[in-house]
C-alpha cells in the first residue's frame, strides 16, 4: 500500500495542485508540440518509405508513364501536394488545436481515395495512428504534466 502524510505545509500544496490544474486547462501547448514533434515528421517518413514498403506498386502501366513524365518521384508523390500537406504551412495541411482537443490530416483532394482505395485503384493509407502514437502520446503528456508541475512547483526541482 502506498500513502501520503501532509504534515505540514498543506495550504502550499494545495495551492500548488490548484495551480497545476489551472495550468493544465488548456492543452494547446502540448498539442502543438506532439503535431510539430511526432505526427508531422512520421507522416512525412512515411510518405518518403512508400508507407513503409507496404503500399501496392503502381500498375505498370501507370508506373511506365510516370517514369517517362515525373523521373523519380515517388508512389504518392507526383508534384508534392500531398507530402507538403504534412509540412507546418503546406497548402491543404489540417491543424485545428483546441483547450482539449486537436486534429491533424490533410484536406488534399487526392487523400481519401488513396486513404481508403477505390475500385481501380488499390488503397494507400496516408495517414496511419498506430500503436506507437498512441506510446509516444502518452509519454509526450506525462512529460508535459511533469514540466507544468515544475513550472507551478508541485514536481520537483525548477
Amino acid at each position: 500500500m502506498l500513502t501520503l502524510a501532509i504534515t505540514g505545509g498543506v495550504q502550499e500544496v494545495l495551492k500548488g495542485l490548484q495551480e497545476l490544474e489551472r495550468h493544465t486547462r488548456d492543452w494547446r501547448p502540448f498539442f502543438e508540440r506532439y503535431g510539430t514533434d511526432h505526427l508531422r515528421p512520421k507522416w512525412r517518413a512515411w510518405m518518403d518509405s512508400e508507407g513503409s514498403g507496404q503500399w501496392a506498386p503502381l500498375s505498370p502501366r501507370y508506373a511506365a508513364y510516370k517514369a517517362q513524365r515525373y523521373p523519380g518521384k515517388k508512389i504518392l508523390q507526383r508534384e508534392g501536394t500531398l507530402r507538403q500537406s504534412f509540412e507546418e504551412s503546406g497548402a491543404y495541411g489540417i491543424t485545428r488545436l483546441e483547450e482539449r482537443q486537436a486534429e491533424y490530416g490533410t484536406s488534399a483532394p487526392s487523400a481519401i481515395f488513396h486513404q481508403c482505395g477505390t475500385r481501380t485503384m488499390p488503397q494507400r493509407q496516408v495517414v496511419v495512428f498506430d500503436a506507437e502514437d498512441k506510446k509516444a502520446l502518452i509519454q509526450m503528456a506525462a512529460a508535459y504534466m511533469a514540466e507544468m508541475a515544475r513550472e507551478v512547483g508541485v514536481g520537483g526541482r525548477k
